[in-house]
């Protein structure tokens, strides 16, 4: 007995889908709540997403974005703060707001592409075309 060494055996570990499965349990409950109480973001991602690559595409001709951070954080600021409104009420109104000031600075800065011979958008453009405007 004294010279019988200990062997170790590991312990088979469940097959990775009955782990994955196990996983998506425990939090599947979690993300379907979330799901449904936070139905109105998910609603408002899609919405102002359209809104931006329509404009893209009528300014750009193409329906991707290649810069598309400023346009994330103002999604994730509005997300955020809408975490923090109790009620859905709140959140309609916050998720209204922030889709209608997406969709008016998109038609500005659309009208002002336009404007400028569909060049790359500069206030200096705007400057003068001013300028030009008072001289006529």
């Amino acid at each position: 007995m004294e010279n019988e060494e200990l062997q170790v055996t590991p312990q088979a570990k469940p097959p990775f889908k009955a782990r994955f499965a196990r996983v998506m349990k425990k939090i599947g409950l979690h993300l379907l709540d979330f799901v449904k109480v936070n139905y109105l973001m998910f609603a408002y991602i899609v919405a102002s997403l359209l809104i931006e690559l329509t404009g893209i595409a009528v300014t750009a001709g193409k329906f991707y974005m290649t810069e598309p951070w400023i346009f994330f954080t103002f999604i994730a600021l509005m997300c955020v703060i809408s975490q923090y409104i109790p009620g859905h009420k709140g959140r309609y109104g916050l998720f209204l707001a922030g889709l209608i000031v997406n969709f008016i600075l998109d038609l500005v800065f659309i009208v002002i592409f336009d404007s400028t011979g569909g060049t790359v958008f500069d206030f200096a453009m705007i400057n003068l075309r001013n300028d030009a405007m008072a001289i006529v």
